[in-house]
């Protein structure tokens, strides 16, 4: 937008999010006083120069150097000019501007005038031109809007601009039509002539290989269908919330099995598509609102057959997916870097990595009880047997390494033990696959999806076994990553512990909490808990030199480092994080306060005797210097505090140096909490939920 200035009108372009554009900082001078914004489009294959031009009656029109631009470039020129000339089929008596345009365009063959001599002011004026390169010219429609108008008619033109075609999926396997009879014997026969080499990297290499070739010949390919939700038109916050309470229910119907459960259930069903149906018929009225007799039929059997189930319209392609995807990788890739965080904690980390380090050499040189190979029971415990989840870069999905038989899991035994022996991991297990969605309530931004080799993980189960064995049961106040323990466990501590008495809450935020998290505090975590030898060794490398790639639109980016963060979509990051969870709430705090944890999810809460605004403060210093130490970034502006059953605050609480808000309501892992005036029942994230919270109360 170029703002109106005292004497001036002022020009704005609205583009649609999804079209890439820029505005172009030095646009081409086209006169003392006249008014330019101008901008790039990149429309389909088209890269097009757009100009949108106002002159006053009193400034002079310059606009040679601009319309030579169509020599060489897509160019689309509009505005209005003041001019009047016959050639530009003005009824007015010619002016300066019409004969210095009608020159230019006599003397410049690349650019065409597509008005047609329709008036394009209430009055019966010719004001506003569109100007385009010649070779848009051709099949270009240009016309005046009939009813968009105030003094001036809106026109609209049309240019012919093929769009990219996105490129199609690559086929898939079928695995349901998978012959594992077949898959077996080419493996068996790979194996018998087979002799590991000493590399790590192509002893990972040799049975990704062996298992894609034996389901070349054993497994046929699909073409990928396009799936899709069919309430994809109508869906919002209201449809998300109570689909989550019917995922919800149905773990808790499928974890305990009673005839309460299940009647909860179906009336949790039964709601959400009550929820469904209002939202569905709203948004079919609101769409039906929108008609009108400008309205073409097929834009209105478009909006029936979209209520009736059919899929969204393709996204459009990007024009430079390679560009896009590189770019997508640096904008992911540097949410873990160390200068997200801020100075005095970069500063801190620097000064206590030394030590960090120095610790874990020497734990890693101490054999530990976790050091023996793994035995091939082991392995066979590990290859998951569930459904198949989005694979890695290597194409291979769970159900293929269930099926690998003897050969394919001694070979899958003697890659993991030479790699758990030295103490390395090979490049491909280090590796993730990013594939970008859009996300649900912000469809303009993307979200990363990490997808790991399902061969990296597996191996990653047994070690998670063995660290699990090793460090024991977590903190009692860690319940994310907990087997046994859901949020219902959480909100019945946190309200146990209020227990109906004054209460000061605050409900921190860490900001990239798992992207922050620092591979040297993780690993000073380990040694805390007496981890050492190959485990240690095996973790450190599993932790460092991570790299990334992005996949768009069928083009995938280099590969770039992460430097901090537990790897998303590991089997082991989840533990890992907790250590460092672990470590904020086992801070020594004053009696009556507490700190609960789940995932990334921090409740504090200061009950008790005394003065709970200064203990709060001073547990909220203990949490703000830990973290520091930890790597990790608080987000004074996300913290919310809250009084419970309290009067209002006397003071304002800090972290790092900025002021706390203040809150009446806070939906805490999907459980509205504060006063009865301020709580809502469309809050509450289950009836479990529900149940401790009353229990508690």
């Amino acid at each position: 937008m170029l703002p109106a200035l005292e004497g001036t009108r002022g020009c704005a372009v609205l583009v649609r999010s999804t079209i890439p554009h820029c505005r172009v900082a030095a646009p081409v001078h086209c006169g003392d006083g006249v008014e330019v914004l101008a901008l790039e489009l990149q429309v389909g294959g088209l890269l097009l120069l757009v100009y949108n031009i106002y002159r006053s009656q009193r400034h002079q029109l310059e606009a040679g150097e601009l319309l030579s631009l169509a020599s060489h470039s897509s160019v689309l020129v509009a505005g209005d000019l003041n001019a009047h000339h016959p050639m530009l089929q003005s009824p007015s008596p010619t002016n300066e501007t019409g004969r210095h345009l009608a020159v230019l365009l006599e003397d410049i063959p690349h650019v065409r005038l597509l008005n047609t001599g329709e008036a394009t002011h209430t009055r019966g004026g010719r004001l506003d031109l569109i100007l385009v390169s010649s070779d848009l010219a051709a099949d270009a429609i240009w016309q005046v809007h009939p009813t968009l108008n105030s003094d001036h008619f809106a026109t609209l033109t049309s240019l012919p601009v093929a769009p990219p075609v996105p490129p199609r999926p690559p086929p898939r396997w079928n695995i349901r039509r998978a012959d594992w009879s077949r898959f077996q014997t080419s493996l068996d026969e790979w194996w018998a002539d087979y002799q590991p080499p000493d590399d790590i990297h192509q002893q990972e290499r040799d049975p990704t290989a062996a298992i894609q070739t034996a389901a070349t010949t054993a497994i046929p390919m699909c073409a990928p269908s396009r799936r899709h939700r069919t309430d994809w038109w109508y869906y919002n916050d209201e449809v998300r919330e109570h689909n989550h309470r019917v995922n919800l229910h149905r773990k808790l119907y499928k974890k305990r099995p009673n005839p309460n459960n299940l009647r909860l259930l179906q009336e949790v069903v039964a709601r959400a598509r009550q929820v469904s149906l209002r939202a569905k018929e709203d948004k079919w009225l609101e769409r039906c609102a929108t008609f009108s007799q400008h309205t073409s039929l097929g834009q209105m059997w478009r909006s029936v057959r979209t209520a009736s189930g059919a899929a969204p319209p393709h996204p459009a392609a990007h024009p430079h997916p390679q560009q896009e995807a590189e770019r997508l990788a640096t904008i992911f890739t540097s949410r873990g870097s160390s200068n997200q965080l801020p100075l005095h904690t970069r500063l801190t980390q620097q000064q206590l990595q030394p030590h960090c380090d120095e610790a874990v050499r020497e734990a890693m040189e101490v054999a530990g009880m976790t050091d023996r190979p793994f035995s091939l029971q082991e392995m066979q415990q590990a290859k998951r047997r569930g459904r198949d989840t989005a694979t890695g870069a290597d194409g291979v999905p769970y159900s293929m390494l269930a099926h690998t038989g003897p050969a394919g899991d001694a070979a899958l035994l003697a890659t993991l033990n030479a790699s758990w022996t030295a103490g390395r991991l090979p490049p491909a297990w280090k590796e993730a696959d990013i594939q970008p969605i859009h996300k649900p309530r912000e469809p303009s931004k993307l979200r990363p999806i990490s997808l790991l080799s399902c061969l990296a993980k597996t191996a990653e189960k047994r070690v998670l076994a063995r660290l699990q064995w090793h460090i024991g049961p977590s903190h009692p106040h860690i319940f994310g990553y907990t087997r046994g323990v859901s949020t219902a466990d959480n909100i019945l501590a946190l309200m146990t512990h209020i227990n109906h008495r004054p209460t000061v809450a605050v409900f921190i935020d860490l900001e990239k909490a798992f992207e922050l998290a620092s591979p040297h505090s993780i690993l000073d975590a380990l040694v805390k808990k007496g981890v050492q030898g190959r485990m240690l060794a095996w973790l450190r490398d599993f932790l460092q030199h991570r790299r990334a790639s992005v996949r768009f639109q069928g083009h995938k980016s280099s590969f770039q480092e992460m430097e901090n963060g537990t790897p998303q979509g590991s089997i082991l990051s989840p533990l890992l994080f907790n250590l460092l969870m672990e470590q904020l709430v086992a801070l020594p705090f004053h009696t009556g306060t507490v700190l609960l944890s789940y995932a990334d999810d921090l409740a504090l809460m200061v009950t008790g005797k005394g003065n709970k605004l200064r203990k709060t403060q001073q547990a909220l210093d203990l949490i703000s210097e830990k973290c520091q130490d930890l790597g990790l970034k608080i987000s004074a502006e996300k913290t919310r505090a809250m009084m419970l059953k309290a009067a209002d605050p006397a003071w304002q609480l800090r972290v790092q140096g900025i002021d706390l808000a203040w809150t009446n309501s806070y939906q805490y892992l999907g459980a509205a909490r504060g006063s009865a005036e301020h709580r809502h029942e469309d809050h509450a994230g289950s009836s479990e939920v529900d149940q401790c919270m009353r229990h508690a109360e």
